[in-house]
């Protein structure tokens, strides 16, 4: 009687402890679903912030007299050539 008691009552904890750990992983695969869902909304809202800060400062510079060049200069870096290049 006592075996067949202690049997059913390992049984049960072994049912209980499995849907428990099966309950956990679920939950836990919600929770990162969500939180790349956060990470995604936060960085639309970062990109939507740095784009009305770009305006802003690019109004700004409009405002201090600056102007918007469409030519664009590039400089090259030149080896030195005097000392550090010897044949």
């Amino acid at each position: 009687m006592a075996m067949g008691a202690c049997l059913c009552v390992l049984t049960f904890l072994y049912v209980y402890f499995l849907s428990a750990s099966v309950v956990h992983v679920v939950m836990r695969q919600e929770v990162v679903r969500a939180m790349k869902a956060e990470q995604t909304n936060v960085a639309a809202l970062e990109a939507s912030y740095m784009d009305a800060q770009h305006r802003l400062s690019a109004n700004v510079a409009n405002l201090d007299g600056y102007q918007k060049i469409e030519e664009k200069v590039f400089l090259s870096r030149v080896p030195a050539t005097l000392v550090l290049n010897r044949p």
